[in-house]
């Protein structure tokens, strides 16, 4: 399952705790973190988006 396919929040609204790799810094992060991005083919994480 792709960040853009993964709800942020459970029914609960509970944070998912899935873990993705960011394509750009290849650190590790939960899906409240990170999003897909079309440009990187992959996950990315909000550091790194708010860097570019």
């Amino acid at each position: 399952m792709t960040a853009s396919a993964e709800p942020r929040y459970d029914a609960a609204g509970n944070a998912s705790t899935t873990v993705y790799q960011c394509v750009s810094c290849k650190e590790e992060y939960e899906r409240p973190d990170v999003m897909h991005s079309h440009k990187h083919q992959g996950a990315i994480c909000s550091l790194c988006k708010s860097m570019e």
